[in-house]
């Protein structure tokens, strides 16, 4: 037996380069009422709202080639946005809150001399939206903060210029209200208390997973704790909140839904 809709065909365009992505969300969607249309870039998004089909609302996959254009169509049309963080397991979604509007997007400095996984930290925190630069050493990092404010840079403790510790207490010297968070693949007992004392807000071992450096990140941007950590299946949403790890199910028939996700608050 079909599952009752939520409401009498509201209309969600799905914005995303993943084809699993799509897929997934079409069918959840669908199937719980939901009049789903989809779109692979910011171009074909932009022809849907163009042949004014009544969207009311767009989920966006981060990082997608144009996606500040997609976001500025649904403000001007005054349609909700939601934002997938990219991760696809076993048929859940998880999703980020929205972000601010693009003219505020958080900025990101990441300091990696390892070619591997500064690419890797660059790619993942920019597809949760992120404007994310990247440096190879302390200097370069500094120079780049003289000419951009950042909200947060994702200091190695392992630079080919400079001390980790050192590095620090000129990032906290120079840009005072930058957050730090402080990475190492070293972590012996006392490096939290010495990279802390330093001046880093956070600290994160090394490897991490992708999860974990977006969790990590997003703490040090929500300190107050919003409702987070959305996930997206076939019964419905669960947010778990960053203050005290309490969980929220919402399924499908208590009247969640796509536009009021983002209100999630405690």
């Amino acid at each position: 037996m079909r599952s009752k809709p939520l409401m009498d065909k509201r209309t969600v365009l799905v914005v995303a380069d993943d084809s699993d992505m799509l897929g997934i969300l079409n069918q959840i969607l669908a199937g719980r009422g939901y009049r789903v249309l989809l779109a692979s870039d910011a171009a074909s998004a932009a022809h849907l709202f163009d042949i004014d089909l009544g969207i009311d609302s767009v989920m966006i996959r981060a990082g997608i080639a144009d996606s500040e254009q997609i976001e500025r169509m649904c403000l001007t049309r005054g349609v909700g946005v939601l934002f997938l963080c990219g991760i696809v397991e076993d048929g859940v979604i998880r999703l980020r809150l929205p972000s601010e509007s693009v003219e505020y997007a958080p900025r990101i400095l990441i300091v990696e001399d390892e070619p591997a996984v500064r690419a890797l930290f660059e790619r993942q925190l920019g597809e949760d939206g992120y404007h994310v630069t990247a440096a190879e050493t302390c200097q370069q990092a500094l120079t780049a903060a003289r000419k951009t404010t950042f909200n947060v840079v994702v200091m190695d403790l392992s630079l080919p210029d400079i001390d980790g510790i050192e590095a620090i207490r000129q990032f906290r010297s120079d840009f005072p209200w930058m957050k730090i968070l402080a990475v190492s693949g070293y972590m012996t007992a006392c490096v939290p208390s010495l990279v802390l004392s330093a001046g880093a807000t956070a600290v994160l071992a090394k490897p991490a997973t992708e999860w974990e450096l977006r969790e990590a990140v997003y703490r040090l941007l929500d300190p107050a704790g919003r409702w987070h950590g959305v996930t997206l299946s076939a019964e419905g949403f669960r947010a778990v909140s960053t203050e005290d790890g309490t969980e929220m199910m919402l399924d499908w028939q208590s009247g969640c839904n796509v536009a009021g996700l983002a209100s999630l608050s405690m």
